[in-house]
């Protein structure tokens, strides 16, 4: 029986055939948590008396959920991470040197091709862009991995997205993943892994791949993945690493299901509140008023986002009903806006500079909503609550979209050609 690409994956892993639905003790290769979940399996080691972490050279810590703390709670959670580091010598990322975790770690290097990669934190998924099986875990199962270096999964069936053609100009990946998860519902990949592959996709950069991966959690994937070809092969190299020598889905792999979309028929997309799968033609929703635009976070929060963001906002100012933030990705990225210019010139604009941070994304400080305003951000969620107060919305858009309407005060859409 064929395999797909995940299945194959775990099989090498395993030294043994493996296919869907089985659940197996899989070893992993990064395990990561940030200070806003894994103080949660830290308590987890500690009430089940488990005083020994195997291979602590596998872990990462980072701070960005909270980064810097905003209160006294959430100092102490961080200071309780940088305790546990130091004393099992765990690499700790602080907010001074690191960045928001799915962007810090591909910028590490130290992920390798088909590796397994466990995080804290549901967005873990980004890195399938790298051909990598990633998929975000919760505390408990993290406490696990940190003492064990296994876990325990339940091998996932495969959705296959092929995608054809050229993306017009003006539609970016964002629209690309948006689309797909108004298809296929919050729950239609529920533990399910999608593998994006077509024309289109062999086209896309390692940005635009990561971001597309990064969302397949929004209808319920476990996993999203991208195999490798000379692209990624690309991105490895310039990490030192050479050896990515290619696996492939049999031709006769077992797909739940398959489906195919033309890029060219795609035109800008919006996830309205109160879901990312709640989508819209962008166009239907010009002239939005709008308070608060958000560009940055996991989703697209790298130095190829604030490129095109630059394109629309060099010389020009933010409206003066609206407040800009623009949130760097990562330490690295921000040292890059400021080498290449940009940063000077986003400050004249009158847009505020924040560090890497996942503060305004998940509503926890640094850009909170107040009742009745209304945000657009490039970040992945827009639930109910999630952004400040209840009576507040967000809408998720790409950051072209994002970066005109700041300028305007409201939601435009630039030319599509």
């Amino acid at each position: 029986m064929g395999q797909t690409l995940i299945e194959k994956m775990i099989s090498l892993k395993l030294g043994r055939d493996i296919y869907k639905g089985q659940s197996v003790f899989v070893p992993v290769d990064i395990i990561m948590g940030t200070d806003g979940t894994t103080p949660l399996a830290l308590k987890v080691l500690e009430e089940y008396n488990i005083n020994k972490i195997k291979n602590p050279e596998k872990i990462i810590f980072v701070h960005d959920h909270f980064a810097p703390p905003k209160d006294i709670s959430t100092a102490n959670l961080s200071r309780m991470l940088d305790q546990f580091a130091k004393k099992f010598h765990i690499t700790s990322y602080k907010e001074d040197r690191g960045g928001i975790c799915h962007v810090l770690l591909p910028e590490l290097g130290i992920m390798k091709p088909y590796d397994i990669v466990v995080g804290a934190d549901s967005h873990t998924c980004t890195y399938g862009g790298l051909g990598i099986f990633s998929m975000g875990i919760g505390s408990t199962d993290m406490a696990c991995a940190m003492a064990t270096s296994k876990l325990w999964i339940k091998v996932p069936e495969t959705i296959r997205i092929k995608v054809s053609g050229n993306l017009k100009s003006g539609v970016e990946a964002k629209d690309l993943i948006l689309s797909i998860i108004g298809m296929l519902g919050t729950d239609g990949a529920n533990y399910r892994a999608i593998e994006f592959c077509g024309s289109t996709i062999e086209k896309l950069t390692i940005a635009e791949r990561m971001t597309i991966c990064n969302m397949v959690i929004e209808c319920g994937a476990k996993a999203g993945i991208i195999n490798i070809d000379k692209v990624t092969e690309q991105y490895y190299y310039e990490k030192g690493i050479q050896d990515c020598q290619r696996i492939e889905a049999d031709s006769d792999a077992n797909y739940l299901e398959t489906y195919e979309v033309e890029a060219e028929q795609l035109k800008p997309q919006i996830g309205c509140p109160y879901s990312p799968a709640n989508v819209r033609n962008a166009e239907e929703l010009i002239g939005t008023k709008i308070n608060q635009v958000v560009i940055g976070s996991c989703t697209n929060g790298r130095i190829e986002d604030f490129r095109i963001a630059y394109q629309y906002m060099k010389g020009k100012q933010v409206h003066k009903n609206v407040k800009l933030i623009l949130v760097p990705g990562s330490h690295n990225v921000l040292m890059q806006m400021e080498e290449e210019g940009m940063l000077k010139d986003f400050i004249k604009s009158n847009a505020i500079i924040s560090p890497p941070s996942c503060g305004p994304c998940m509503g926890g400080h640094m850009g909170v909503l107040a009742d009745d305003q209304v945000g657009l951000y490039t970040t992945n969620r827009n639930f109910y609550g999630r952004n400040g107060s209840p009576s507040s919305k967000v809408y998720l858009s790409n950051v072209s979209i994002a970066a005109l309407s700041a300028i305007e005060g409201e939601i435009q859409v630039p030319e599509v050609n």
